[in-house]
């Protein structure tokens, strides 16, 4: 009987969370995982069907402050021939309080064809925001940019309003809504 020889791979941890927030709290990016994937070694009959590794569950109910913890692994009784890196990771991720802040932007329209003027109707948006309190002096109206697509009326020139398009926003920013979500518009030839 010949001695099947081990091989080594690396898979990554995947964090089994329930993390539930206080009213106004979340996190400033998204949690991290330390290490972030392991070696595993042994039999290629048992190793090869080990895509990941999942940690047990954390459950967190009211959280405010920022997340810290180390997890175990699962790891299962059927896989007591292989050896693993670790048994544990840190788990963690920075929680501040969030606030919501607006500006009233300029509409702006894209792909406007040069024989015609769009005449938007309103002429502003507001933008309503969630931030960080960290982060939310960063933010001001440069911070994002919304667009109205002449195009989605000429692929259906039955359409009366134009829908946003958030072309960007910052990376602090945590959620967006435009008000109102929808506009009317007058098409002119020049």
């Amino acid at each position: 009987m010949t001695k099947e020889k081990n091989i080594s791979k690396k898979v990554p941890v995947v964090p089994i969370t329930e993390i539930k927030f206080k009213l106004g709290y979340n996190l400033i990016e998204k949690l991290t995982v330390i290490p972030d994937s392991i070696v595993i070694t042994g039999s290629e009959k048992y190793i090869d069907s080990i895509k990941e590794i999942s940690t047990v569950q954390l459950k967190l109910n009211d959280v405010y402050e920022n997340i810290d913890k180390e997890l175990g692994l699962i790891i299962s009784k059927k896989n007591k021939n292989i050896s693993f890196s670790s048994t544990k990771v840190k788990l963690s991720g920075m929680v501040d309080k969030f606030t919501e802040g607006k500006f009233n932007i300029p509409v702006s329209i894209i792909n406007e064809p040069e024989d015609v003027k769009v005449n938007p109707f309103p002429k502003e948006i507001e933008v309503i925001y969630q931030a960080s309190i960290t982060h939310f002096n960063m933010i001001n109206d440069n911070s994002f940019l919304v667009v109205f697509d002449y195009k989605q009326y000429e692929n259906d020139s039955t359409t009366q309003y134009l829908t946003p398009i958030i072309k960007q926003k910052s990376e602090y920013i945590s959620s967006l809504k435009i008000n109102p979500n929808q506009i009317e518009f007058l098409i002119q030839k020049k």
